[in-house]
């Protein structure tokens, strides 16, 4: 598995997930249409034949506050779990350069995983 320490939200971590499909892309692939006419397949094509852009993301009330608690939703995780969970930015298979994820903490084995909401 190659693992990134970009902070999630930050301009090196959408770099790095730019020409690739993760969680929150996920769901345009699982249309019941053409490949041809789902927004993914334009979107996929467009990060291929264009430079990476930052554009501001829309971030309302409620993703703020979950952004805010997720350390502490973390720690309560692990402390009920006995796990210890650390943060990174991407993770992707080798040889699947089109896939990634970005979960929300990691055991150092990389063995278990949390995701956030």
């Amino acid at each position: 598995m190659i693992i990134s320490q970009n902070e999630q939200g930050s301009y090196e971590w959408k770099e790095e997930r730019h020409e690739s499909i993760g969680g929150t892309t996920l769901k345009d692939l699982m249309v019941n249409k053409p490949v041809e006419e789902s927004a993914l397949y334009y979107s996929l094509i467009a990060s291929h034949t264009e430079p990476f852009f930052d554009e501001e993301t829309f971030i309302n009330t409620a993703m703020q506050r979950g952004t805010d608690l997720e350390p502490s939703a973390r720690f309560e995780g692990s402390q009920y779990l006995n796990l210890e969970f650390f943060e990174f930015g991407t993770c992707r298979r080798e040889g699947f350069p089109l896939n990634h994820c970005s979960p929300d903490g990691f055991t150092r084995d990389l063995k278990d995983g949390t995701e956030i909401k």
